[in-house]
């Protein structure tokens, strides 16, 4: 029974301090300046590192490879290959500059906060906290009271805020653990 006590304890310490007049002094729009996702970054390079020896490695052409593309010659099936790999790692720099440029996250004074992107457009509540080690949090709660089509088991998102002034903001996202995304903001 104790195990449940001190999770409880820990939700009810930190939405205890949530304040949506809040003292982030965030209200307005904030534009993405940066988008870092350092450990999902570096399992790319690792994977596709891995693949590109696997494909160094072919003394034959897979079975697979050579009915997709329809390819014989083995020089040819790993260059083709090791093209593909390196194409997908350079596309990922041109959809993220793209995903930068149109995030927009609009903070209201009246709790209700606006994110768009160029495919997505979404209204939430949000609430600033304190975590038990006194991080400043930001809290999107997606459930809306007035709003019928959300549903109220979606998850809350959390950001940690690592650094916040007049016109720069940034944050990390909480969730997932394993996958650390940090984005930077500058004040519209």
């Amino acid at each position: 029974m104790k195990k449940l006590i001190i999770p409880g304890i820990f939700l009810i310490s930190a939405f205890a301090s949530c304040n949506s007049s809040n003292n982030l002094n965030i209200e307005g729009a904030w534009q993405a300046t940066a988008f870092e996702t350092p450990t999902e970054d570096s399992l790319t390079t690792v994977e596709s590192e891995a693949m590109l020896k696997e494909i160094s490695a072919w003394t034959k052409i897979p079975d697979d490879v050579k009915a997709q593309f329809k390819v014989d010659n083995l020089d040819s099936a790993k260059k083709l290959a090791s093209d593909i790999i390196k194409e997908q790692v350079a596309g990922r720099q041109p959809e993220r500059e793209k995903l930068i440029n149109s995030f927009v996250i609009t903070f209201g004074k009246n709790g209700t906060v606006y994110r768009k992107t160029e495919s997505m457009t979404d209204t939430s509540m949000w609430y600033a906290a304190k975590d038990p080690h006194g991080k400043q949090l930001i809290l999107i709660d997606p459930f809306m009271p007035d709003k019928a089509n959300v549903a109220p088991q979606a998850p809350i998102t959390v950001f940690e805020v690592e650094h916040h002034s007049g016109d720069s903001l940034r944050i990390k996202i909480r969730q997932p653990k394993e996958f650390k995304t940090y984005i930077s903001f500058k004040k519209k």
